[in-house]
């Protein structure tokens, strides 16, 4: 794992804020394993807000923290981040610290989880996407929606506010490896990629990680079982089957790394990268 030597070794472990802590997709997967994980880990008195499609999930997952980690303030809002209407997204933070009377000088610390996302449409080959609205969802959802989020919530906490600002994209290994047959996911995830990258050179103070959770067992790697190319289905079914990790595991490894925080702003570091 890259390190930053110049500054790591007076890096404390992360989790040791009080931090408004955002977690996007939260309802299932590992959203919800990060939301559940990340909570217990958190000092008295932090905020969690989980934004998902997902009311019903939203809820479970909160009564869920609720049980297990009584401390940490939850709440949940529906979130469609493919839906892009710039009111949404400028009024978003603003609305939950006004609706929870919420001070967000009261924080030492913000962070938001970037997991919301779509594989697109692993049924076609690159020449044989035509379909206009496939193709814009894919990169709203992926891409452009989350540009916004990530904008606006830099806006609302900004570093004259708190004093550490964590940014963490989910990022993967179509990020840089490309697949066939996911020609939409790897390219978007190559995009968030290069995007946090750049925000970590213009935002020196921003700890950003790029984080690529490895193979995981989630309702997402079932849909990449539908791929159109034979031998890398033959691939998926065999990591359904049986080969794929857990959401607890790979979220619990995305923990020590915050936890040890000696990783290179920006870089993507791997699940089954040695700390």
């Amino acid at each position: 794992m890259s390190s930053d030597s110049s500054t790591s070794s007076s890096r404390t472990d992360i989790f040791k804020e009080k931090t408004f802590c955002v977690v996007v997709g939260a309802s299932r997967g590992i959203g919800k394993s990060i939301a559940v994980d990340f909570a217990s880990k958190f000092e008295e008195h932090s905020f969690l807000l989980l934004l998902a499609r997902d009311e019903n999930k939203l809820d479970e997952v909160k009564s869920e923290i609720r049980s297990v980690s009584p401390w940490v303030t939850v709440v949940c809002r529906y979130f469609d981040q493919s839906n892009l209407d710039s009111t949404v997204f400028n009024s978003l933070f603003s609305n939950v610290l006004k609706q929870e009377k919420v001070n967000v000088a009261g924080f030492t610390q913000a962070m938001i989880v970037h997991n919301a996302g779509t594989i697109g449409d692993p049924t076609k080959y690159a020449r044989e996407l035509t379909d206009v609205d496939k193709v814009k969802h894919c990169y709203d959802m992926n891409v452009t929606g989350m540009v916004l989020l990530n904008g606006a919530f830099l806006q609302e906490f900004t570093r004259e506010v708190v004093k550490s600002r964590v940014v963490i994209n989910l990022s993967g290994g179509g990020a840089l490896t490309p697949y066939p047959s996911w020609s939409l996911y790897c390219s978007a995830k190559a995009a968030r990629y290069m995007f946090f990258r750049v925000l970590a050179v213009e935002e020196p103070d921003i700890r950003v990680l790029n984080y690529d959770p490895g193979l995981v067992l989630t309702d997402m790697m079932r849909q990449a079982g539908e791929t159109k190319d034979p031998d890398f289905r033959a691939y998926c079914e065999e990591l359904i089957g049986g080969k794929a990790i857990s959401t607890d595991s790979t979220v619990n490894k995305l923990i020590e790394i915050l936890q040890k925080n000696g990783f290179e702003t920006g870089a993507q570091v791997n699940y089954d990268e040695p700390l």
